[in-house]
């Protein structure tokens, strides 16, 4: 939220990436009460659907208004309109519209689990951190365009809403994802790392951790499939040409035309797994067999290896640390918010939409 784009960019962004009682009542009252979704016991009504999707709808009105209008002129002018432009808005309207209804209903029941267990964890966002962010967005805004007047000009201009409508949608749109950060940072905190993991991640990566990383050099040839690969040994064997042979077959483009040479060298922790473990085994000028990798079946040619100490465990453990938190943080939090899905038992009506 450093830049204006980014404030009218969030709702047109926001808006296009959002985007029982199974049967319908009678009365347009009726018909508000109506479920369209519940989530952990409780229903989301076609009244409240209704009102949180009103701006991203208008936005969508507002945007096919714009792209017609933008026809017309290139019409007008004798101009083809490019109707195979990516960024072009779907022909059909209303299946677009029932597209973005759909998966802004699944947002919302999204929002909803979030909500719910933040509630349970006694975490909340309170209404000035909402209004601290949205004053840093219209800053930014009036910031660039000049004025407040302008700014809410350009975001009526872009999204079709007034600057009522936009401020709503926002402090909607940030309650949410200032309560998501919350719950993720409080699940994270959950995370350890013990001196025996730090060790292990020492002790079995070894090349990680050197006083300069480790390098090889060595020429290749990466092929798709293992019966090319095997066809291409049995001609270096019988005396072919590494680089020829490269220029002919490699699939690698970074190397391909320099007859699949790496003489500048590549660091061990840039490399596949499987390609270093199989280079590391060979003698210098040596030629592997076939080595299935990431990308396909590798034959590589070793030159030679560039090595150097480790450092000591207790000048790298708190990197070591670090690097490993990071990890267990992603994995419990994903954990953790994938177990909220089963207890929610969401159910979704799109029919009442």
């Amino acid at each position: 939220m450093k830049k204006l784009k980014v404030a009218v960019g969030l709702v047109v962004a926001a808006m296009f990436a959002f985007t029982g009682c199974a049967q319908l009542t009678k009365t347009e009252q009726g018909k508000n009460k109506s479920a369209v979704a519940t989530v952990y016991g409780e229903d989301i009504t076609k009244g409240e659907f209704d009102k949180r999707f009103a701006p991203i709808l208008k936005n969508i009105e507002h945007q096919y208004k714009k792209q017609a209008d933008s026809d017309a002129k290139l019409k007008k002018e004798g101009k083809k309109v490019d109707t195979a432009d990516q960024n072009r808005l779907p022909a059909d309207k209303a299946n677009f519209i029932k597209t973005q209804k759909d998966q802004y209903l699944k947002d919302l029941t999204q929002e909803k689990i979030y909500f719910y267990n933040a509630k349970k964890k006694k975490i909340e966002v309170k209404s000035d951190e909402i209004n601290k962010e949205l004053k840093a967005m219209v800053d930014n805004g009036i910031k660039q365009y000049g004025s407040k007047e302008k700014f809410e000009a350009k975001v009526l201009e872009e999204t079709g809403l007034t600057y009522k409508e936009y401020e709503s949608f926002v402090k909607d749109s940030l309650k949410i994802q200032l309560t998501q950060q919350k719950l993720q940072e409080a699940i994270a905190k959950t995370a350890k790392v013990t001196d025996k993991e730090a060790k292990d991640e020492y002790d079995k990566n070894p090349y990680k951790y050197t006083e300069k990383p480790n390098k090889i050099y060595f020429a290749h040839i990466l092929v798709e499939k293992k019966e090319d690969a095997d066809k291409i040994k049995k001609q270096l064997d019988a005396g072919g040409n590494m680089a020829d042979l490269a220029k002919k077959y490699s699939t690698d483009p970074g190397s391909k035309d320099k007859g699949g040479e790496y003489k500048e060298g590549l660091e061990y922790s840039n490399l596949d797994p499987a390609f270093l473990e199989a280079a590391l085994k060979l003698k210098p000028e040596q030629i592997s067999a076939p080595v299935k990798g990431q990308y396909g079946y590798y034959i590589i040619k070793l030159h030679k290896k560039e090595e150097y100490p480790k450092k000591p465990f207790d000048k790298v453990k708190e990197e070591i640390e670090q690097t490993l938190l990071q990890t267990k943080q992603m994995t419990v939090v994903q954990t953790e918010t994938a177990s909220w899905e089963k207890p929610a038992k969401v159910k979704t009506y799109p029919e009442n939409l």
